[in-house]
């Protein structure tokens, strides 16, 4: 009577290439998260509070897919067409005013060798994490930043 007792199993081919592809799929959902979730900080003067993502859930599509990120600042809307050091104010393109039902914002333009971007200043923190569900902070106003801006913001500073 044979027994396998002792005896290492073989490991086919196919199935260290299934084993590899699987690693690969699950070490690259692991980078999605990493990325996705980490928080995008920029300097002490705009403290992040958060994010939300937009585009395509479960087959429905509002817009193309895509983050905003939220900072808060005690900067008023002047200082803040001052702060990016790299990238002036585009004073040509006219500030923009949004309003919302818990608060109201202005759009700003800047002009960068790294790609121009447009910064959004809500003057009352508080409506605006309240109504997206962001970090409370102490701060009294916030920005937004377009996902499509982040690293021309980051370098223009």
């Amino acid at each position: 009577m044979r027994t396998n007792i002792g005896k290492v199993p073989q490991i086919s081919r196919k199935q260290i290439v299934l084993f590899t592809i699987v690693g690969i799929i699950l070490a690259l959902c692991g980078w999605w998260a990493y990325v996705s979730f980490s928080p995008k900080p920029l300097t002490s003067e705009l403290e992040y509070i958060g994010k939300q993502d937009h585009g395509c859930y479960i087959g429905f599509c509002d817009s193309s897919p895509g983050s905003t990120y939220y900072y808060a600042t005690n900067m008023t809307a002047d200082n803040l067409k001052t702060y990016f050091t790299k990238a002036p104010y585009d004073i040509a393109a006219q500030d923009e005013a949004g309003v919302s039902t818990n608060y109201n914002f202005t759009r700003i333009h800047f002009n960068s060798s790294e790609g121009d971007f447009i910064v959004d200043y809500y003057s009352n923190a508080t409506g605006v994490i309240n109504s997206k569900h962001l970090t409370p902070t102490t701060k009294k106003d916030v920005i937004s930043i377009s996902d499509a801006y982040y690293n021309s913001v980051k370098k223009s500073l």
